[in-house]
């Protein structure tokens, strides 16, 4: 698998400080990130200071690094806000002219002050043949149709799987967009509704899988959540060698579902065993254990075996006291005193 990571800066001196501190412990720990193409799309001013902080980040080791100067930053009207609006777009719309991500099968789109802390759940979702991005919702709480506004500072996605031209700044951008509250009311001025028309398509296909714990309780649109394992926080440079230096990172345990709480009873009071026995579970729980697909919902206890005489094991299998057999097609064995 080919990933291209596409990092987009000004060089700020915080972006600078990210570079040096954070990106070589997050990319010791990451095998996905020291695998990974790198192209570096520069907004800012290349000092000496920056030079050296880039090649602290990205050492160009069993992999090609690149870097890309914008040319110039379009005039816009409308302050530091608007200007920052256009700059998180104007990557991509170069990138995609230019090609930068022909020929690769992932492109991660991250800031410099954007730490993947643990990448095993990109990693996972990026091998899945049924998702097309991972992306990081600005909206929390449950989903609903047209729920999903898109993180800019955090994407991943198929290049393959997106229309040519999704990321194309619009016509008039730079004209159109100078009002003082333009960048909120209107998509092509905003840089999240622009993203999430460019991922509508895989949004609606619903092949794409969202990024856990990532909107924190603040109102800006960025992976700032406590708890999740791409960080977008300016106070992390303080902190993030200590933090990336931990072997394991570990999600905080979601709240089950009302259907989790239930098939996970239902698991307990009858000795229930995924695929290979309902345990004492009577025929009619049977069925909604079934309708609500509980042997995905709630994992199996590791090495869990029938032991009790009446439990009714899978496939009709029916086990009686001081019996034994062999159920080939899961590699169990069930032995007892007696025979069949």
């Amino acid at each position: 698998m080919r990933v291209l990571l596409l990092i987009t800066t000004h060089l700020s001196l915080e972006h600078i400080a990210f570079l040096r501190k954070c990106w070589p412990p997050a990319t010791h720990k990451s095998s996905l990130l020291r695998e990974a193409d790198v192209m570096v799309y520069i907004s800012g001013h290349l000092t000496k200071n920056a030079t050296r902080a880039l090649a602290v980040a990205f050492p160009p080791v069993d992999r090609k690094v690149s870097y890309r100067r914008a040319s110039k930053m379009p005039r816009v009207q409308g302050g530091n806000v608007m200007l920052r609006q256009t700059g998180a777009m104007l990557g991509l719309d170069t990138a995609e002219r230019e090609g930068w991500w022909s020929g690769y099968d992932w492109v991660i789109r991250l800031n410099p002050d954007v730490i993947v802390r643990d990448d095993s759940f990109l990693r996972t979702q990026m091998a899945r043949d049924d998702v097309d991005a991972v992306l990081a919702n600005c909206n929390k709480g449950p989903i609903r149709p047209n729920g999903i506004r898109v993180m800019t500072d955090f994407t991943a996605w198929r290049p393959a799987k997106i229309p040519a031209g999704a990321f194309r700044l619009p016509a008039g951008h730079t004209t159109d967009c100078g009002g003082r509250d333009a960048w909120f009311k209107e998509q092509k001025c905003n840089a999240e509704k622009s993203a999430t028309a460019a991922f509508e398509r895989v949004i609606a296909s619903g092949r794409y899988a969202l990024l856990p714990n990532a909107k924190g309780p603040g109102p800006h649109c960025r992976v700032d959540g406590r708890f999740s394992s791409v960080i977008h926080d300016h106070a992390y440079a303080d902190r993030c060698r200590a933090d990336l230096a931990r072997r394991v990172y570990a999600l905080p345990a979601a709240k089950p579902t009302a259907k989790e709480r239930q098939c996970a009873r239902w698991r307990a009071d009858h000795k229930v065993v995924p695929d290979y026995s309902w345990g004492t579970l009577p025929e009619h729980l049977q069925k909604r254990y079934k309708a609500y697909d509980c042997d995905s919902l709630v994992p199996p206890v590791p090495d869990a075996a029938p032991t009790d005489p009446t439990e009714t094991v899978r496939r009709g299998w029916n086990r009686t006291a001081g019996s034994r057999y062999a159920f080939a097609a899961d590699g169990v064995t069930f032995e007892s005193a007696g025979g069949i």
